[in-house]
């Protein structure tokens, strides 16, 4: 039995044989379902009361054990001082994170927003919204490009803020753009900039009688600055039926990009079941070339699963130079592409695994000299779904709490078997009585029963281990 490192990534085991060349084995693991969401850009800013923060507030949604866990949904909303966020709700990409843009409130004064993700703690951004309207002198012109470096053929669109001595946007003034050299770079009324030939060219933007510029190199081989385009996306089959048993279900899809879908932080694509919790199938290529391919991936469903309609939350990519992107179910509607499948299910499992055993070995250690193992084992019974896993809490008498870094099966099967794992006491520890505070034993379908001490104890289960120093 292989339990899994608690990073999400590729592992890797090797079996020998006295005699025999070694066996080597891969495995994927995947992250679990989002633990905790917190802050990764955009907060404490300050800018003018109605205006838009220059930074998108960003969040990051990671599992239990730290993973980046991508396709959640976040939803964004105002708190104190007014104000909105577009979008109103956003889906985390293959790096775990979610943005969206933040206008403050009309008010001078503290502005707050929020970022939650299903029953998780929400997080709280703040922003200063500065008061007075801006001089009508223009002291400066800020102009902002996509990128320093464009190819022949490519347009992007430029912008400019006629900004007042106080770094204040001023509204409603005309803007006039201007290229130095159209034959290398042409522009137009709207600040739209064209790659004509190579070379480099300063694009010049007029308000107020002041100009702000920026340059721009036009290459035949300008760097790759897109995410993978998606070319097509199909489910097969549509329905599936796992009363009695599970079933897969696969989908497919097709990339395009200039240096290739990335191998080391490859595409997924993420579903739910009408309860929501997400699970991720990671895609691997089957057909093509990273820069032109089919990928593919099979996500088993177990038997006894919620039926429903499961919906494709996001299919997240990246390419080679990191460029990434993510499709939700709104983008996939527009294509004209499945974005739910079906489930059916006349008896859904919704029991959790029975514990049937519990033990705590040995009930006393001394960590004067060294670390000393404790060795935890537990039987559990799981009539339908299976892939039983467990989580501990093992609490000092200081309250210090460690988990068990991972469960191995040592005897029986998915559904009906027997767990064992060490954890270690760290040398000088705190002496005293150490309980195991807390055993959650769940199934493949989340399923969950959690026991507590007191719990353990009135099953007879010994919880306590006495430590000495």
């Amino acid at each position: 039995t292989w339990t899994l490192g608690a990073a999400a990534g590729a592992n890797a085991a090797t079996a020998t044989v006295t005699g025999a060349g070694p066996v080597s084995f891969a495995a994927t693991a995947t992250p679990a379902g989002a633990a905790a969401i917190s802050k990764a850009g955009g907060d404490g800013q300050t800018a003018p009361a109605g205006s838009v923060l220059p930074a998108p507030l960003t969040v990051k949604v990671t599992d239990a054990g730290g993973n980046a866990v991508p396709g959640a949904a976040v939803s964004w909303s105002v708190g104190s001082g007014g104000g909105s966020l577009s979008p109103a709700s956003s889906v985390t990409d293959a790096s775990g994170q979610a943005s969206a843009t933040w206008t403050l409130g009309a008010a001078a004064g503290a502005n707050t927003a929020t970022a939650s993700v299903g029953g998780l703690a929400a997080v709280t951004f703040g922003a200063t919204a500065t008061s007075g309207p801006p001089d009508p002198n223009v002291a400066r012109v800020q102009v902002w490009l996509p990128a320093a470096t464009m190819g022949i053929g490519v347009t992007v669109q430029a912008r400019a803020l006629p900004l007042d001595a106080n770094g204040k946007h001023i509204p409603d003034l005309a803007i006039t753009w201007s290229s130095s050299n159209a034959s290398v770079a042409r522009i137009s009324e709207s600040g739209l900039i064209t790659g004509v030939s190579e070379g480099t060219a300063t694009i010049t933007a007029t308000a107020g009688g002041k100009s702000g510029t920026e340059s721009v190199t036009v290459s035949r081989s300008a760097p790759d600055v897109s995410p993978p385009e998606v070319t097509g996306f199909s489910i097969s089959p549509m329905e599936v039926d796992v009363v009695s048993s599970p079933q897969a279900v696969t989908f497919t899809v097709g990339f395009k990009d200039e240096t290739g879908v990335s191998s080391t932080s490859p595409p997924w694509v993420v579903a739910a079941p009408p309860s929501g919790n997400s699970q991720g199938c990671i895609l691997s290529l089957a057909a093509g070339t990273p820069q032109n391919g089919t990928w593919t991936c099979t996500w088993r469903i177990p038997a006894g699963s919620e039926p429903g309609t499961y919906t494709i939350q996001a299919i997240t990519m990246a390419d080679s130079r990191d460029n990434r992107s993510g499709l939700g179910p709104a983008q996939l509607q527009a294509r004209g592409w499945p974005s739910t499948f079906q489930v059916k299910n006349a008896a859904p499992d919704v029991e959790a695994p029975v514990l049937t055993g519990f033990s705590v070995t040995p009930g006393s250690v001394s960590v004067a000299s060294g670390s000393a193992s404790i060795e935890f084992t537990f039987a559990a019974h799981d009539a339908v779904a299976g892939g039983v896993v467990a989580s501990i809490d093992f609490t000092s008498p200081a309250g210090e709490v460690l988990s068990c870094p991972g469960w191995q099966r040592v005897s029986g099967d998915a559904n009906a078997g027997v767990w064992k794992c060490i954890i270690a006491i760290p040398q000088g520890a705190p002496a005293g009585t150490w309980t195991v505070s807390r055993l959650v034993v769940r199934d493949i379908l989340w399923n969950r029963r959690t026991y507590t001490a007191a719990d353990l104890k009135a099953a007879g289960f010994p919880t306590e281990v006495t430590v000495t120093r």
